[in-house]
């Protein structure tokens, strides 16, 4: 089914922001880009790393074998955004199925931006740009001409004459991963804020250079991902300390003042909980997890 409306898309893309949201915090990334802090362990680090019941090595491999999917689950999100911007500006009634070739064509002839990020085209085009420009890895990760390093977490891939396409690193891929799921909030919500646009255009500028285009002035900065575990108590429920998540990630970064914190249960892969630090009410906060207050999302 074509995705026609804001609503389609969140529920087409489900399943791929799920996906997103278990994977992206595994992505190893450029210790010099420090876009993300652990703090599940006793020191903040500005990395990511698997659950301690995984050794060092053992977790490296399995992460860079989870790479095709995260890299996947990321474009389908970006495609998606681009069926729904050709379909939302057409007059005519859309198809049962857009073939890449015809959304790549619409794309480069010109498409409007889907609802809200039509306050600021130039940000749209990049977007388009990291699409068209993708699209040739996302065949050959598709068709198995792609590979991932198991150490490095960079993407090498061929093209159809079999001739190699520029490799991506980790941080390149964790920008484009997290660009998904940004554009997907902002089309789900139907709300381009500052603090969404600023995060777009810096994960933008931080894709791989064949895939971005120039935004003008420099960026405000990327929202810096937090990874944290929470404490679960006999009950079901758990406790996050806010002041204490607050106090660890600026002591880490303090030239940051937006983060998205990742909430990481102990017994538990889903429910997967986020909130914007920002946000949160400054306080030890005891949720059930069935009825989280409004400043707890769920990815």
């Amino acid at each position: 089914m074509t995705i026609t409306t804001a609503t389609e898309f969140d529920e087409a893309t489900a399943y791929e922001r799920l996906a997103l949201a278990l994977l992206v915090p595994l992505v190893s990334i450029n210790g010099s880009d420090a876009d993300a802090v652990d703090l599940r362990g006793v020191s903040a680090r500005h990395s990511v790393v698997m659950v301690e019941s995984v050794s060092d090595g053992s977790a490296e491999k399995l992460t860079g074998r989870l790479l095709p999917l995260a890299f996947g689950a990321a474009w389908k999100v970006v495609d998606f955004s681009v069926e729904l911007a050709i379909t939302a500006g057409s007059r005519k009634p859309p198809p049962p199925k857009l073939a890449f070739e015809q959304k790549i064509a619409a794309v480069k002839a010109g498409v409007s931006p889907p609802r809200p990020l039509g306050i600021d085209a130039t940000l749209w085009r990049a977007i388009c740009r990291s699409y068209t420009e993708s699209i040739e890895y996302r065949h050959a990760v598709v068709h198995r001409r792609a590979s991932f390093d198991l150490s490095t977490h960079q993407l090498m891939a061929f093209d159809t004459a079999k001739q190699p396409l520029p490799t991506v690193d980790a941080g390149e891929l964790r920008a484009f991963c997290r660009l998904a799921q940004r554009l997907a909030e902002v089309i789900t919500t139907g709300t381009l804020r500052d603090r969404s646009r600023d995060d777009l255009r810096a994960l933008a500028q931080v894709l791989p250079a064949a895939w971005r285009t120039s935004l003008g002035a420099t960026p405000v900065g990327a929202v810096v991902s937090v990874l944290v575990r929470a404490t679960e108590l006999a009950n079901g429920y758990f406790v996050l300390d806010v002041p204490a998540i607050g106090s660890r990630a600026r002591s880490a970064l303090p030239q940051t003042t937006r983060f998205d914190v990742d909430v990481e249960l102990p017994t538990r892969a889903l429910p997967r909980f986020w909130f914007e630090l920002e946000q949160a009410p400054n306080a030890v906060h005891t949720i059930d997890p069935a009825a989280p207050p409004a400043w707890l999302l769920n990815r």
